[in-house]
């Protein structure tokens, strides 16, 4: 027989044959959107312009290219069989809203997601959901989430496990009224960081970013929003 004959054959029954997969298929466990609540706690509308200015008398410019993004993502909670080539896995399809500030040069500094999260319970088979609001920023690339954030609701109505109810960047710490360069700012919160950090966070539950402490040691405070 024609070698190559002989190979394109065996090819043919070689791709007619599927391996047997021992694990039943994926189960999708629902839709899960945010409640109506929590659909407002961005406070932007992505049309703002940001300016924000140093002790010196640089200025920081930022914008939003596409506002406040809503997409869903797929969330394993499960993986009951993990026999490859194709595990099984149960997930929830969940929503969830984001903003991206940029500068000029497309450096990414500020970040605000607002989402539901599964959260795992401790010693237990099941999870919990609750809406949070995360507010942090990064740039050029380099995550750096350093918070705050608030917990927004509790989607399950049982009680938050205690690992996530009391995490640091769940805190975060009250400053009420303050001033920064001059410029007077009411019901702030600043991040409570899980380890010593130059980076800081001021946020306004109302106002959005008022102010923040870059890597370099370098004050930024919210001059205008327009």
């Amino acid at each position: 027989m024609n070698k190559l004959l002989f190979i394109g054959i065996v090819g043919l029954l070689l791709a007619g044959c599927k391996l047997d997969n021992p694990c039943p298929p994926d189960i999708f466990l629902g839709n899960v959107t945010m409640k109506d609540s929590s659909l407002t706690a961005i406070p932007y509308t992505g049309q703002e312009t940001l300016v924000f200015v140093r002790e010196n008398g640089d200025s920081l410019i930022l914008t939003s290219a596409r506002g406040i993004i809503d997409t869903v993502y797929d969330a394993v909670v499960e993986t009951p069989c993990t026999s490859l080539p194709d595990p099984q896995t149960n997930y929830y399809t969940i929503q969830q809203q984001y903003i991206i500030w940029q500068d000029s040069k497309a450096n990414n500094y500020f970040f605000l997601l607002n989402a539901t999260e599964v959260i795992y319970a401790d010693s237990r088979s099941d999870t919990i959901l609750a809406d949070r609001l995360v507010a942090g920023f990064y740039k050029s690339g380099f995550p750096t989430y350093v918070g705050p954030a608030f917990i927004l609701s509790n989607r399950t109505g049982e009680e938050l496990p205690a690992f996530y109810k009391n995490a640091k960047i769940n805190n975060p710490i009250a400053i009420a009224d303050t001033t920064f360069l001059g410029y007077n700012f009411t019901d702030i919160f600043e991040n409570n960081r899980e380890l010593p950090s130059t980076e800081a966070v001021y946020f306004s539950r109302t106002e959005g970013l008022v102010a923040f402490q870059d890597a370099v040691g370098f004050l930024w405070v919210l001059k205008s929003k327009r």
